[in-house]
C-alpha cells in the first residue's frame, strides 16, 4: 500500500462512526452489594430455622410440623443462593481486568460484558427506529406523548428501537436496564453515532436519496 492510500484509509477510519459506553466498575459493587443484602435476607430464616428441626418420629408426633417448614424454608434458601451467585458474577465484573462496555465501530455494536459474556451485531444488519419512523397505529399507547416530538427532540432524548436478526431481544432495552442510564444520557452517547448508521445504510441503498445532516424524517431501507 502506497502512501496516499494510506493517508486516506486512515482518513476514512478517522470519519468513521465509533461510540463507547464503558460499564461502570460503581455500578457493577453497587449491583453486588444489593444482590448480596437480598441474598442474606432471604438465606437467613433457612439457615436460622433448619439445622434446629427434629425429623426423629415420636409416639405422639409424626414431625408434619417439621415436615412443613422445612418445605418452606427451601425455597427462601434456593433464593438466597441464586442472590449470592449473581452477586458474585457482579462482584467478577467489578474486577474484571479488561474495560467492559458497549464498543461501537463502523462495523460492529460489541457488548463485551466479561462474565456476562460478550456479544458482537454486525451494523449492516441492525435496524434502528425513532418512533417518528413508525406508523402511529404501531406505537404503544404509554409512548403516545414521546411520539408527538419533534424529531430532532426524540434523537436528543430517546434511544431507538435497536434490533438485529441474531437475537429476539431489543438492543436498546439490554444497555438501558444493563448500563443503569437515563435514555437522556444514552442518547446523548450513541445518538451522534447511530445516526450515522442510519445514514450509512440508507446511503448503501439508495445513493440517490442521501439523507442530509438535518434530514431525520428519511427511514432507512432495511438490508
Amino acid at each position: 500500500m502506497n502512501s496516499t492510500q494510506s493517508t486516506k484509509t486512515a482518513q476514512t477510519d478517522a470519519h468513521a462512526p465509533k461510540a463507547a459506553l464503558p460499564l461502570s466498575r460503581w455500578t457493577c459493587l453497587d449491583r453486588t452489594l444489593r444482590r448480596f443484602i437480598l441474598a442474606a435476607i432471604l438465606a437467613l430464616p433457612p439457615v436460622t430455622v433448619i439445622p434446629r428441626l427434629d425429623f426423629t418420629p415420636t409416639a405422639t408426633s409424626n414431625r408434619i410440623t417439621e415436615i412443613s417448614l422445612l418445605l418452606l424454608m427451601l425455597p427462601l434458601l434456593l433464593a438466597g443462593l441464586i442472590s449470592a451467585l449473581a452477586a458474585a458474577r457482579w462482584l467478577l465484573a467489578a474486577c474484571w481486568p479488561k474495560p467492559l462496555g458497549l464498543f461501537a465501530s463502523d462495523q460492529t455494536l460489541s457488548f463485551q460484558l466479561g462474565p456476562f459474556g460478550t456479544q458482537a451485531f454486525d451494523t449492516k444488519r441492525l435496524r434502528i427506529q425513532y418512533l417518528f419512523d413508525l406508523d402511529p397505529d404501531d406505537i404503544d399507547p404509554d409512548l403516545v406523548y414521546e411520539s408527538l416530538q419533534p424529531p430532532e427532540k426524540q434523537i436528543q432524548s430517546q434511544l431507538p428501537a435497536i434490533t438485529h436478526p441474531d437475537t429476539p431481544n431489543r438492543l436498546d432495552r439490554l444497555i438501558l436496564r444493563f448500563f443503569a442510564i437515563p435514555p437522556e444520557r444514552a442518547a446523548a452517547i450513541l445518538g451522534p453515532y447511530l445516526q450515522a448508521i442510519r445514514e450509512k445504510k440508507t446511503t448503501r441503498n439508495n445513493p440517490a436519496n442521501a439523507p442530509t445532516s438535518t434530514d431525520h424524517n428519511d427511514t432507512p431501507e432495511h438490508p
